[in-house]
């Protein structure tokens, strides 16, 4: 038998993508499992990590799948060394096999009790668990348990009600759902594959009133209070929580969940690093709105929920007729949804999906709303701090609409940004130091490019170099920046918003509108345009006797149809309340 000094000399290969395994260890009437990722694996052994500890010496199996047979096979092993790791009380365990590798076998299906390869597979195709990412998934399954319920049991009533959620492998059952007035009603059938008590999950609500089994079923059953356990201990577990209301928010047949406050979801329009948006519409008033629903672990890595909201009240002051408008903030499915204006346009990264550069003057023509919004929300104190394509709109008459002022995602630590709208952010910003409204202008300066050019000013490869520590025109092709026809006001801006050093860009947004004012007309014009879109605000009081409800309805339901049609917005703040 190797020893452990024996085992870290043996030429091992590492897996530049954990593979999923699970651990067993076994009495003689029952065995106990745990879900692991193999890091690495040689002929006398393989590396794990998990978030438990396993004791030396100790002799368990391992299954994992064989990529190349497409098969499962399982090991005898022996626990040869354990340690823990820096991040999130994760354990390394060197595992030593008692036989050599080519003698691995296939589990038997079901031995003792144990999950078998076909649960396995099962459960790692759901919708639901496809949407938690890789290096939270073995946690996520350790929150679970397999369960085989007899035909004909209420494993969900009032007197045996679990704060948790089941997806169904096998069998069928019918479930009553009660509704906030505490009536029951049917919701049918539940199938293989389908999930049962995921709004309690979300809500701490019990939505479901009784669940019956019509025949043997098999389910994984997964606790709230385990799952909440999890979290407090690897808190970027908590996004499976988006996954499991995102699937119940794009279900066109699924009405139970969609709303937020007085507004009704109605289909999901893109996701961001922060949320998903959708578009809705008041409940009352019809008015069209976009509601964003921030992503679980990113409303828990913020402030708490009163200070956010506190902060998107301070945003929602924002009067510009560039800036897209906060109407309120709902809290709700243990997140945050901000109900927004919706704008009827397009995003600059779509139009950039087509890789086609803008004419000169339309590049000037959007530079100055933007301009115009940046230094208005500047002198509210107030920095973009992700100024990106996903949030400009270009709406009808080239109308440029700037949103997300102060909720953007935090930037990974260095060297982990790899999305695209990485190409935007200042280099400051990646390298975690100060960022002031110069971070924004750096910003500007790249879009500017992209619009004029069609590409980012710097290959994926070059950007992400050095740690992604430095954007540079220094390694990149500035050969457009010579074209004869460019207008110099364009190239200089550029040259000069886009500096590696703060202090050599701009010192503020209004210095860029005074040089490109006393250059191009277009420009000039188009800042000239805020006075006649300026945002003018009015509040109406109603008093009304509860006789008189419905007919008040009926007349702000007509109102609000004219209003619209005439492009004036209409809002209702507070709930209406019946004396």
């Amino acid at each position: 038998m190797a020893t452990f000094r024996d085992l870290r000399k043996t030429v091992r290969e590492n897996l530049d993508d954990p593979r999923l395994a699970v651990i067993f260890f076994e009495n003689e009437n029952s065995s106990t499992h745990h879900f692991t990722n193999v890091l690495n694996l040689g002929v006398q052994g393989v590396l794990i990590e998990s978030d438990k500890s396993f004791e030396s010496g100790t002799k368990p199996k391992i299954m994992m799948k064989n990529s190349e047979l497409n098969q499962w096979d399982t090991f005898f092993c022996r626990v040869a060394w354990a340690q823990i790791t820096e991040s999130e009380k994760q354990y390394k365990t060197g595992l030593e096999f008692l036989f050599p590798v080519e003698n691995g076998a296939e589990p038997e299906t079901g031995a003792k009790g144990e999950i078998a390869p076909q649960d396995i597979e099962f459960l790692l195709n759901t919708r639901l668990v496809k949407t938690q990412s890789k290096d939270k998934l073995c946690s996520l399954l350790n929150c679970m348990s397999r369960k085989v319920i007899n035909a004909g049991t209420p494993f969900i009533s009032p007197k045996n009600h679990l704060n948790g959620l089941y997806i169904i492998q096998k069998g069928q059952c019918m479930v009553q759902l009660k509704d906030e007035n505490g009536f029951c009603q049917s919701a049918g059938q539940k199938r293989e594959g389908d999930v049962i008590g995921d709004m309690a999950f979300l809500s701490a609500k019990p939505f479901i009133s009784d669940a019956v089994s019509e025949s043997e079923m098999v389910v994984w059953e997964l606790p709230a209070t385990k799952f909440d356990s999890a979290c407090r201990l690897q808190p970027g577990l908590i996004q499976f929580l988006t996954g499991l209301l995102t699937i119940r928010l794009s279900d066109p047949a699924d009405s139970e969940v969609k709303s937020a406050g007085r507004y009704l979801i109605i289909h999901p329009i893109g996701e961001g690093r922060t949320g998903f948006v959708y578009k809705g519409r008041h409940e009352l008033l019809n008015a069209p709105v976009a509601i964003k629903m921030i992503k679980h672990h990113q409303s828990g890595e913020k402030e708490d929920f009163n200070s956010f909201k506190k902060r998107i009240s301070r945003i929602s002051g924002l009067n510009h007729p560039n800036i897209t408008r906060i109407h309120m903030v709902e809290e709700k499915y243990r997140t945050i949804f901000i109900i927004m204006e919706y704008i009827d346009g397009e995003s600059l990264e779509s139009l950039f999906e087509k890789k086609i550069p803008f004419p000169f003057d339309t590049v000037l023509f959007f530079l100055a709303q933007i301009c115009s919004a940046l230094a208005y929300a500047h002198d509210q104190k107030l920095i973009h701090k992700q100024l990106t394509p996903s949030n400009i709109f270009i709406s009808k008459g080239s109308h440029v609409m700037v949103s997300d002022f102060g909720v953007a995602a935090p930037i990974p630590k260095e060297g982990s940004l790899e999305d695209e709208n990485s190409h935007y952010i200042a280099p400051e910003q990646i390298k975690g130091g100060k960022t002031d409204l110069r971070s924004d202008i750096y910003s500007l300066g790249i879009i500017a490019y992209e619009l004029l050019t069609g590409r980012a000013p710097f290959s994926r490869e070059n950007h992400h170099s050095g740690g992604m520590s430095m954007n540079t025109f220094g390694s990149t092709d500035i050969s457009f920046l010579r074209t004869p026809d460019l207008p110099e006001c364009l190239k200089k801006f550029i040259l000069k918003a886009c500096a590696i050093l703060p202090g050599q860009r701009y010192g503020s947004v209004y210095e860029i509108i005074e040089e490109l004012s006393s250059e191009s007309d277009i420009f000039k014009e188009a800042l000239n345009l805020r006075n006649d879109m300026e945002q003018e605000v009015c509040a109406l009081l109603i008093s009304y006797k509860k006789n008189q409800q419905s007919s008040l309805f009926r007349l702000l339901d007509d109102f609000s149809r004219k209003a619209v049609d005439l492009g004036i917005e209409v809002n209702i703040t507070g709930k209406i309340q019946i004396h």
